[in-house]
């Protein structure tokens, strides 16, 4: 009898913890919870011109998560890391024509494409090195779920896109100055067609 409550009051407490996840709850609270990429935006408009830019990585908030989610300080480390860097390539990466993303219109763009793009590249770096860095991506999948609605936005290009659309894309809208999601999506789903004409064989 004793133990059958016991059993009732711990379902109880799971549902609630359930419900009122703690990690979701903190992660929607900044966007920048674990790590941030911060740049400077220079007085003179120059796209050739590479603005400076730092990323900071939070060990004590990752310390807390990664014991929230039970798994290891380093892998979640590896996940946050990846993710700056991913901002950082995706602004300060350089096309064939030695153009980057300004930071004077990288800073205007919508956080759903900045977002999108730097967990499209995390998602992508994470399966490349699973062999090495299994924790990480499981980690990060863990995380994909209680993270904002921003944080989520690349889950169709991975699987509907290939990575030369998707780079193709992002390209096009930096050198054009476009910075909403709709103007992504819609050179997204151009790329692909310029592509792969056929369809996609692989």
């Amino acid at each position: 009898m004793q133990l059958r409550s016991i059993a009732k009051w711990t379902a109880f407490l799971l549902k609630l913890l359930n419900e009122y996840d703690p990690l979701k709850t903190v992660l929607a609270v900044r966007d920048d919870f674990l790590g941030v990429y911060q740049y400077d935006i220079p007085r003179i408009r120059d796209e050739d011109a590479v603005n400076r830019a730092t990323i900071y990585i939070y060990w004590g908030v990752i310390g807390l998560v990664a014991e929230w989610m039970g798994c290891k300080v380093e892998d979640l480390a590896i996940v946050t890391l990846t993710h700056e860097l991913a901002h950082a390539y995706t602004q300060l990466g350089a096309d064939i024509d030695g153009r980057r993303w300004p930071a004077s219109t990288f800073t205007k763009a919508n956080p759903f494409l900045k977002e999108g793009l730097a967990q499209y590249y995390t998602d992508r770096v994470l399966h490349r090195l699973e062999r090495k860095y299994g924790g990480a991506l499981k980690a990060y999948e863990a995380m994909l779920s209680r993270q904002p609605e921003a944080y989520q936005t690349h889950e169709l290009w991975v699987h509907d896109f290939s990575p030369e659309a998707v780079r193709r894309a992002m390209l096009e809208v930096r050198r054009w100055r476009e910075g909403e999601l709709t103007d992504f999506n819609r050179r997204l789903v151009e790329a692909q067609k310029d592509l792969y004409p056929k369809g996609r064989t692989a």
